[in-house]
């Protein structure tokens, strides 16, 4: 599914399974990824693979433990420390409002110079059947859900 912003940016959803079995380095300049799909250690490190040397300026972590997955994705990318310069900026986001955290890596994304491109900005979600609506996408990811709710729960 890819969405479009008024800013021009665009947005690619995919499965977390998808992207770790990728060939492919991350050609997006940011990711939106939920910390619960990063627990798994496998996962974890084969995305920080994909981000290195990647054309990413920013990830953002969000939901429940955003933080501790932030900080164990900073210690796989920094590594040695002899490549900081290319790693992308990452964030943790707990708390916010994931159209805020959208609105920030958007913000980023075009400060970066990369400029409005479909594809700027990858969200991944846990699995296949992601919801269509942004608003709702960005709901369930904020709350690290991947599968909308029943009506009325």
């Amino acid at each position: 599914m890819t969405i479009t912003l008024a800013s021009g940016v665009g947005i690619d959803v995919q499965p977390l399974d998808a992207v770790v079995r990728a060939a492919a380095s991350i050609e997006a300049e940011a990711l939106i990824i939920p910390a619960d799909a990063l627990r798994d250690t496998g996962v974890l490190s084969s995305v920080a693979q994909k981000l290195t040397g990647s054309r990413c300026v920013v990830v953002a972590v969000l939901g429940p433990e955003a933080e501790h997955v932030h900080d164990e994705l900073d210690e796989l990318l920094v590594g040695d420390g002899t490549n900081v310069e290319s790693l992308p900026t990452t964030t943790w986001h707990e708390d916010e409002e994931a159209e805020d955290v959208l609105r920030l890596v958007e913000q980023m994304v075009l400060s970066s110079g990369a400029g409005p491109r479909p594809g700027s900005i990858l969200v991944t979600t846990a699995s296949a059947t992601a919801p269509t609506d942004l608003p709702e996408l960005l709901r369930l990811l904020a709350v690290g859900l991947h599968t909308p709710k029943p009506a009325g729960g």
